[in-house]
């Protein structure tokens, strides 16, 4: 027969987090009571027996922390309760723990992981009472426990005892001998004894009454079990007596999760819990395809200051860079951070940070997308741990070797991960201390440069290292340009010219490419402004990134700007790439018709190389189809690229759009290009991309690609 579904008691004045908390338990096998707030709560726990309760904090009328400790005095120690809050302040939590929770879950929750997390307490919950039942029936082990022995008689005198601490009562226990319980023993113990003298002469045994001392070194708590003796020449009752000191026990039992998991000195998880948390992080990456980084941390010098400073002075060091650690290293800092795991767009950061013993730390980070990401976080470290410890009034520095270990690169496993990370960190020792070295050292090479370029790309806006330069393109029909693209280049103070290619991407990732787009578009439309007072009338093209076309603050910065330079809408055209339109969703839509609408064009970028699905472009408002250069490099012998080019240019031609061939090099591509219908040319045939102050001088060039006497463009007045 199978047992009944736990049941959980959910309290929280949000309808929406009820139905998915429910939802949630419901899936990992719970049955579940809701309760809309704090007095629904009591009742519904005092109609029916729940085995774990999840509480919201925050609750009309009744608050979490006042239901908690109702449920608490109700239901004694060990039900577990849970309080839910999204306040993650000291106060908070030690408010939920001072009414008597349990653990408590941080909102926002993470759904997938919430009835892992509940049947892991229930099974704490019910391994405790478990325990309890165990240790009710084991009579061998409790009569043979160490601890104050009596023997006394049917009339409840003391006929021997064995003491084996002497201080295990006020008085010396050796006196009770000869004495009654009446006699010895204070009112409150008195009543234990007598009742449980009274449950042995009836049954044979009693155990596990409890009494309290107030003892010179404070209150003790001891646990009385007597048992009748058996086999005895005397007629009589004898019985045996057991006090045991539980002090321990009982202060144990409140925190036996921490013992079990977090180191002592610091309150960081320990090993164990650290391999434990890891090895789901991995199961989960590994399901979700994503990377985890294991960071493996050394102390450098830190033997130095147990040697000369003592062991305190050691833990006390311990203790505040387990601090630093836990203060630096906060999800919400890391978001904040745009020079950590890049713009902060993607998954939450995860961080699982331990002390592994003396003064090893480990630090996990899942969403991990880069090496160099990790390898940031490993410099960060060493900053905040860099700054002078003040003890006993002198200054102590310390600097930290970590090394990092990428899931799934360098270990499928977290023993293997934290193994190798601990290899890099004696690595990173090797090469002279305080610094992070990545398992494999080519990669660790590879993503300093990265992490260096990134380092330089920050600075290159305030150091004004970038410059754009235009590449015209040509109506083949006219001979004149009608419109120039602006293209960025960025010239490194020791590397030089740095490809595009190199840089773009990385602002992607880093969330650069907002200020660095806003800056490209700023300076295009300044030098179309220029160019139109000096008379001339030319389209700039510009492109956008995904990235930046997802910015909420795009449209109205782009506004300001033609409103700024005075420029119509008209004389400014956005390139986005397919990838940034086919998503299709209606704030995509919506963004692109009011950017039409207030005369801006938009071109579709590199068309051919991404997703190429014609049904969208009926729906976008695009007036200018960009055909990718790889279509044009192999014309005219390309027979199969010529049909598609012909192909799009009839679909546009039928859609009133226009079609831009990108890449010309020659003039054989010009003149197959201009008969297979495409309306404008761009390419190093006609011009490389110049500076802004050459344009004028291209506006007055004229090329001839129609007459099949040419051999290059000729350019007249």
């Amino acid at each position: 027969m199978n047992e009944p579904a736990p049941r959980v008691l959910i309290a929280d004045d949000e309808s929406g987090t009820r139905t998915l908390m429910r939802a949630a338990l419901r899936k990992a096998g719970f049955e579940v009571t809701l309760a809309s707030d704090g007095l629904e709560a009591l009742e519904a726990f005092r109609g029916a027996a729940h085995e774990l309760v999840l509480l919201d904090v925050d609750m009309p009328g009744l608050d979490g922390n006042r239901v908690c400790a109702e449920m608490r005095r109700e239901a004694g120690a060990l039900l577990p309760i849970v309080m839910v809050t999204g306040m993650d302040d000291v106060y908070s939590v030690e408010r939920a723990y001072d009414a008597g929770a349990t653990d408590f879950i941080a909102k926002p929750i993470n759904w997938p992981v919430l009835g892992h997390r509940v049947r892991y307490l229930l099974r704490s919950y019910r391994a405790q009472l478990a325990l309890q039942r165990e240790e009710a029936r084991n009579k061998a082990i409790l009569e043979a426990l160490p601890d104050a022995l009596f023997e006394l008689d049917d009339d409840g005198r003391f006929t021997d005892c064995h003491v084996p601490h002497a201080d295990a009562l006020a008085d010396d226990l050796r006196s009770l001998v000869g004495r009654t319980m009446a006699e010895a023993l204070t009112p409150d113990v008195l009543e234990v004894a007598r009742s449980a003298l009274a449950e042995a002469r009836e049954t044979g045994i009693c155990k596990g009454l409890q009494y309290v001392l107030d003892l010179p070194g404070g209150l003790r708590w001891f646990e009385l079990s007597v048992s009748r003796r058996f086999g005895s020449d005397d007629p009589s009752s004898r019985f045996i007596a057991l006090s045991r000191d539980i002090t321990e026990r009982k202060e144990a039992e409140n925190h036996i999760a921490r013992l079990a998991y977090f180191d002592v000195l610091t309150g960081l998880p320990n090993r164990q819990s650290f391999l434990e948390r890891a090895e789901r992080c991995i199961q989960r990456a590994h399901r979700e395809g994503t990377r985890l980084a294991i960071l493996f941390l050394d102390l450098d010098g830190f033997k130095s200051v147990n040697d000369t400073m003592g062991h305190a002075a050691g833990d006390l060091i311990l203790q505040w860079a387990a601090d630093r650690l836990r203060d630096g290293l906060r999800p919400s800092d890391l978001l904040a951070r745009a020079d950590t795991f890049g713009s902060g767009t993607g998954p939450p950061v995860e961080i699982e940070l331990a002390r592994l013993g003396g003064d090893e730390f480990t630090a996990l980070f899942a969403n991990v997308d880069r090496p160099e990401d990790a390898l940031a976080v490993a410099n960060r470290i060493g900053e905040f741990m860099r700054r002078p410890f003040l003890l006993e009034g002198r200054e102590v520095t310390l600097t930290t070797s970590v090394g990092i270990a990428m899931f799934p690169e360098d270990g499928a496993d977290a023993a293997t991960l934290l193994k190798h990370a601990d290899t890099a960190m004696y690595r990173a020792k090797e090469v002279g201390r305080d610094n992070a070295q990545l398992y494999s050292a080519a990669l660790t090479e590879r993503a300093m440069r990265h992490l260096d370029l990134e380092s330089s790309l920050r600075a290159a806006l305030e150091r004004e290292e970038f410059h754009l330069v235009y590449q015209p393109q040509i109506d083949p029909r006219s001979g004149r340009i009608e419109a120039v693209e602006a293209l960025i280049r960025w010239t490194h103070p020791t590397r030089g010219l740095v490809s595009p290619l190199d840089f773009i991407g990385l602002a992607e990732q880093t969330g650069l490419i907002e200020s660095i787009g806003l800056w490209v578009l700023h300076t295009a439309c300044a030098d179309t402004a220029r160019w139109r007072a000096a008379g001339l009338n030319i389209t700039v093209a510009v492109n956008l990134s995904p990235v930046q076309f997802r910015d909420n603050k795009l449209l109205p910065g782009l506004m300001n700007t033609l409103d700024e330079f005075g420029l119509p809408p008209g004389l400014l055209e956005l390139e986005l790439t397919e990838g940034a339109l086919m998503d299709g969703s209606d704030t995509t839509v919506a963004a692109l018709r009011w950017l039409r609408e207030q005369g801006v064009r938009i071109a579709l970028d590199d068309f051919g190389t991404g997703y190429s699905s014609l049904s969208y472009l009926t729906r976008l408002p695009i007036g200018n189809i960009k055909i990718d250069r790889s279509f044009v490099s192999g014309l005219p012998a390309d027979q199969e690229h010529a049909a598609i080019i012909r192909a799009v240019a009839a679909m546009a031609d039928s859609l009133g759009m226009r079609v831009t061939a990108e890449g010309v090099e020659t003039l054989a591509q010009a003149r197959v290009l201009c008969a297979l219908g495409c309306d404008s040319l761009q390419g190093f045939y006609f011009s490389a991309p110049v500076t802004a102050d050459a344009v004028p001088g291209l506006v007055a060039r004229k090329w001839f690609t129609m007459n099949a006497q040419e051999s290059a463009p000729q350019a007249v007045e």
